[in-house]
């Protein structure tokens, strides 16, 4: 059968998920595995063979080229002075000692496709073998590696890895010298104002076209040593590519940057409609709700003293009190649905099939409330 090359850079072009998970273990809450740090006894992840050759596409029409083949512009050392790797062929190389390079654009939210090659002919063994590394954002880092048909490291270290946190589900590492793309999606952790971690940052990873990593929560910076801490930092900062003094090469770099979906402007009132004065007192009242049927008299009281809602005009304008709470401004959208854009909730009226009584609910609540 005849192989077909895989276009990476066409591959991955979807946004980052959002859910929840169980952060760590039971017997090890701080850490993503009851597995040790560096444990060389960790089970190493199956070696499968990637679809290939690895064939760079064109990056998309959104994204930022960050290496085209030509020149580092789009990169610095830490201290501000030029990179210093080799650049030839249309790929860039370590240059051993001249020092880690990083991007002089910060990131945060991002799809970031690199592709890149370890030395042929290889040299040295475990972590002394082609070892280069992506660190986002400084501290969150991607590791490469030469890792094809070897098992002479830890897990947490080998390529693809979420270093000292995650091994790769499987080792889809290619031979010495040959291109090898990852497509790594990362969603930034968020800090409160006080600096505590609302939500921690999360990654995925494709290594050569294989799912390695799957939306992983990161329990900290990578490096150094457990515990893992977070300390709140800037929502965007530059990505490393890691002089580890091998001449690991790269090309073809370039990152989307990953928007949050937009939320309606201040204010924003749905579809406004204006109700004729009839129509506005067709739903002007107070409403209450019936008690539950095993409600104890001092709820059922309770429930009879209280309104759910009060629905009351001043000229074209709705408010909407809730419960004990102050009146808030509503704008109808509907002749029988009004909108409270401080809770983000329309209330909704229908009229009953017996006697005509009007009864509402907040938007998707099955507990409705009638006027008395």
């Amino acid at each position: 059968m005849r192989r077909t090359p895989l276009l990476v850079g066409q591959l991955f072009l979807v946004g980052l998920s959002l859910g929840q998970v169980a952060i760590g273990s039971s017997q090890n809450p701080t850490a993503p595995s009851i597995w040790r740090r560096h444990d060389l006894n960790r089970t190493r992840p199956p070696a499968i063979t990637p679809p290939g050759p690895t064939v760079s596409a064109p990056a998309p029409s959104d994204a930022i080229v960050l290496f085209n083949g030509r020149d580092l512009s789009a990169f610095t050392r830490a201290s501000g002075a030029p990179a210093a790797w080799k650049v030839e062929n249309g790929y860039m190389e370590v240059a051993a000692r001249t020092g880690s390079i990083r991007t002089k654009e910060s990131f945060g939210d991002m799809q970031l496709h690199l592709e890149w090659a370890s030395p042929n002919p290889p040299n040295g063994v475990g972590q002394d073998r082609g070892n280069s590394g992506v660190i986002i954002m400084g501290q969150y880092e991607v590791q490469v590696l030469d890792s094809y048909q070897r098992a002479d490291t830890y897990a947490d270290g080998q390529a693809a890895s979420l270093y000292g946190q995650y091994p790769p589900l499987v080792n889809a590492t290619r031979p010495p010298g040959e291109w090898q793309s990852y497509d790594i999606l990362f969603r930034r952790p968020r800090f409160r104002p006080d600096g505590t971690v609302q939500e921690p940052a999360r990654i995925t990873v494709m290594h050569n076209g294989i799912l390695v990593q799957n939306n992983e929560v990161l329990f900290g910076p990578t490096a150094p040593v457990p515990p893992y801490r977070y300390v709140a930092h800037a929502d965007e900062l530059p990505f490393t590519l890691q002089d580890h003094s091998h001449p690991v090469r790269f090309r073809n770099i370039w990152v989307r940057k990953i928007q949050e979906r937009p939320e309606p402007a201040p204010g924003y009132i749905p579809s406004p409609v204006t109700l004729t004065d009839a129509q506005m007192m067709r739903v002007l009242g107070a409403y209450y709700r019936a008690p539950a049927a095993t409600a104890t008299p001092a709820q059922v009281a309770a429930a009879q003293q209280v309104p759910a809602f009060v629905i009351t005009r001043e000229g074209p304008q709705f408010w909407v009190t809730m419960g004990n709470a102050a009146p808030l401004k509503a704008f109808p959208t509907t002749e029988s649905q009004i909108y409270v854009p401080d809770r983000g909730a329309f209330v909704n009226f229908t009229a009953t099939a017996a006697g005509g009584q009007m009864e509402a609910a907040l938007d998707g609540s099955t507990a409705r409330a009638t006027r008395r």
